[in-house]
């Protein structure tokens, strides 16, 4: 069989695939993934947006009960992709997506308490709107109970967002004496903090 003969077929195929998706999406209420002219529509069309950023930087709490924004100083430049941050300037606290959709994010944060007994201290992470507005679903909470031991506060949520939304990540202690740090033994490059964003959907 010639080369365009099969080239033909296999154009003919994908056409024929492409308005079987149209026609079962339509029925199940689905949008179609694209128009009878060809056109991707792109209320159907899901790209994926994520990025990856880290710090190994030691950041103490601004004062007791007094919540502090997490400054990403590290990230991995190939794992960025359609969310905004500059790692090396002072806007290294905020992350701005470009894309509406329902996001999955992910942090980790190393807490320790510094204080010269053993206590047993609250401490949360959260993350706002740049206005100040707490997102749902994003605060966890756990508690240090031993001086110089690293606390984990960690936590998953899914949340809504626009385009042009920007968002900070931030720690919280009933004590003043507490920070976000490591004391990394192995490894090259222990972290004090990482966080993930990645868009799981697009938004009905």
């Amino acid at each position: 069989m010639k080369k365009s003969k099969r080239n033909f077929i296999l154009v003919c195929l994908i056409v024929l695939i492409l308005i079987v998706v149209n026609v079962v999406s339509t029925d199940l209420g689905y949008p179609r993934l694209i128009d009878l002219n060809g056109t991707i529509l792109a209320n159907n069309l899901f790209l994926p947006k994520y990025i990856f950023s880290h710090t190994n930087a030691t950041i103490p709490v601004l004062g007791a009960s007094t919540w502090t924004n997490l400054t990403f100083t590290q990230e991995e430049a190939h794992i960025k992709l359609g969310i905004s941050h500059t790692h090396n300037d002072n806007t290294n606290h905020t992350f701005t997506f470009t894309t509406d959709g329902v996001y999955d994010i992910d942090y980790d944060y190393d807490a320790i308490d510094t204080s010269a007994s053993s206590t047993d201290i609250d401490v949360a992470g959260r993350v706002i709107y740049s206005n100040g507005t707490e997102i749902d679903g994003s605060v966890f909470e756990t508690d240090i109970t031993k001086k110089d031991i690293e606390t984990e506060v960690s936590h998953d949520f899914l949340a809504e967002f626009r385009s042009g939304d920007v968002i900070v990540f931030q720690f919280v202690s009933e004590d003043a004496d507490v920070q976000i740090s490591t004391h990394g033994t192995f490894g090259l490059h222990p972290e004090s903090a990482t966080i993930r964003i990645f868009k799981i959907a697009n938004l009905p």
